[in-house]
């Protein structure tokens, strides 16, 4: 298929998504306006400017330079994203067919559209009262335009709408006019003579990346930090992302669909492949690339897993003989976390730890909210649950937790956490307060005479009885560079992945636990007792249940 953005057209593998699709060859399409509830969705910051002078002062220009194009770039991805209705003949035949559906990217020859959302018609003087019958419908139901153009084969939500239904009894010569106002753009793909074409990708001795989702986070912080890579296959659910980052980075495939990349592995020894998709593809992504080639060194981001049974998947994965998968807490890889843990090494007892988070504030539409996902306890909050529990080291037996009716589960809350050898994590994460640094961090740890501070990791605080002692950093060092030089290290030494198991299992059963808490709105749980088994596993049935084939993540 062809896309065009930013003036350029690129080419890439016709759409393959993961759930029942008809792929048309567009003859006409039209994108409409966004709903009222979806603008807050896009990448938009308060005093801009103010923020990346902070930014360029305390992370480095080439970390703040790298932020600022990657949030610039997802909003104008974000500005583009519409629901749709085309026209054309499918892919599979000479039959004309309309589809309608939410589009990452509408400006492509080809687009795919679910099953359920597409109608055959006779022929071309069909469209115009196609059109119209769904402008009027989507004017008169604002909440079921709303619905459809927030539906993703990922939410783990079904949308009751039948566009067969809505047609039935459609005279072609109808006068049924919609609201013209609802159309954004009227789009005919048209041939170009210039285009960005894959090149392809040179077999050097360099290991093979293979980037699985390129969203904001993988464009500033996993590519610059994977440089000595091949830049082999790049992947998004977004063909405008895909195709962007793939002719930038100098990828040799750029790709909608994870199963023609992932093929390629085989041919291929070590390939590194790093997933940075949507939370709940995590596990069936490395699951693929495991089976199609063994010897593939998988970094996975945070969180690992979605649900109890996707952690004893997991889990059995990692036991496989041979087998690499990193997880990509980047925290306890901080220097400032390190010295923190060379200094509690140096006393005894019970360790208390507090973390007050400034989280950022996030629209009611982000995908963080689908629940197929888990709340924002699994998506950001399980940070520090393993940040406590790689300072603590002691295996979790109860959880308190209160969080405000009348808001989302998991949002604005407090978790206590109890430990066996009587240490405890407080968790304090709300988006309210300033938010011109991000995310903003004070961790507090405790144990016998020692009070160890942490200003939002630019500053450390250590006392020890009399004495005091300030550690002060120019650059807000988060643990993400380190993070991915031991993944570096571990593949090219041919070591084995540096979280442990039984980190693993600990930290993904407190912050799944601590999510579905928060959703039945309960405020204890001991862990010792079979509830909290059966509470965690109570989350799986909230799982996507389409196949890992196209997917991706904006954002």
């Amino acid at each position: 298929m062809e896309i065009e953005f930013a003036d350029k057209s690129y080419l890439l593998p016709d759409p393959e998504p993961p759930y029942a699709s008809v792929s048309i060859e567009v003859e006409e399409a039209i994108a409409f306006r966004k709903p009222v509830q979806s603008e807050a969705h896009r990448f938009d910051y308060p005093n801009r400017l103010s923020k990346i002078i902070f930014f360029l002062l305390r992370e480095g220009p080439r970390l703040a330079l790298s932020k600022a194009r990657a949030a610039g770039f997802q909003r104008r991805l974000h500005a583009k994203r519409a629901l749709v209705l085309a026209y054309g003949k499918i892919r599979e035949g000479s039959d004309l067919f309309v589809g309608l559906g939410p589009q990452e990217y509408p400006y492509s020859s080809v687009l795919a559209f679910p099953r359920r959302w597409c109608v055959k018609i006779p022929d071309r003087e069909r469209w115009r009262p196609v059109l119209h019958r769904v402008l009027r419908y989507l004017s008169e139901h604002p909440e079921r335009f709303e619905a459809v153009y927030g539906w993703s084969p990922y939410s783990g939500t079904h949308v009751e709408f039948d566009l067969e239904n809505l047609l039935q009894d459609l005279d072609s010569h109808a006068a049924d006019n919609g609201n013209d106002a609802m159309i954004e753009r009227r789009y005919k793909p048209s041939p170009r003579k210039s285009r960005f074409q894959r090149k392809e990708p040179t077999m050097g001795n360099e290991r093979a990346l293979f980037l699985i989702g390129a969203g904001a986070y993988a464009q500033a912080y996993v590519l610059p930090s994977l440089r000595p890579l091949r830049r082999h296959t790049v992947v998004d659910l977004n063909p405008a992302a895909a195709a962007v980052v793939g002719a930038r980075e100098g990828f040799g495939y750029w790709d909608t669909s994870a199963t023609r990349p992932l093929a390629r592995l085989r041919h291929l020894d070590e390939p590194c492949v790093v997933i940075c998709t949507y939370h709940s593809t995590h596990l069936e992504l490395a699951e693929r690339a495991l089976a199609i080639n063994e010897r593939s060194r998988i970094f996975m981001e945070k969180p690992p897993v979605t649900d109890y049974r996707q952690l004893c998947r997991l889990s059995d994965l990692r036991r496989q003989e041979g087998a690499f998968i990193e997880i990509g807490f980047n925290r306890r890889h901080s220097r400032i976390i390190e010295r923190c843990r060379d200094l509690l090494s140096l006393g005894s007892g019970p360790i208390t730890v507090t973390c007050i988070v400034k989280e950022l504030g996030l629209p009611a539409s982000h995908w963080y909210y689908w629940p197929a996902q888990g709340t924002r306890i699994t998506g950001n909050l399980c940070h520090w649950i393993d940040l406590s529990y790689y300072l603590i080291g002691a295996p979790p037996v109860g959880i308190t937790l209160a969080s405000p009716s009348g808001i989302p589960a998991g949002d604005e809350v407090s978790i206590v956490i109890a430990f066996r050898d009587g240490s405890k994590a407080t968790l304090v994460s709300t988006d309210r307060g300033n938010s011109l640094r991000g995310v903003q961090e004070y961790v507090d740890i405790r144990r016998g005479d020692m009070t160890l501070t942490i200003h939002d990791f630019l500053k450390l605080e250590v006392q020890v009885g009399a004495r005091h002692q300030v550690f002060r950093y120019w650059f807000r060092n988060k643990g993400h560079a380190e993070m991915y030089r031991d993944y570096l290290k571990a593949v090219e030494n041919r070591m084995p992945p540096s979280y442990p198991a039984e980190d693993l299992f600990q930290v993904c059963r407190m912050y799944l636990a601590a999510s579905e808490m928060a959703r039945r709105g309960m405020s204890t749980l001991s862990l010792t007792e079979p509830e909290a088994y059966r509470l965690t596993a109570a989350a799986g049935p909230r799982t996507s249940d389409v196949s890992v084939t196209g997917f991706g993540r904006v954002g």
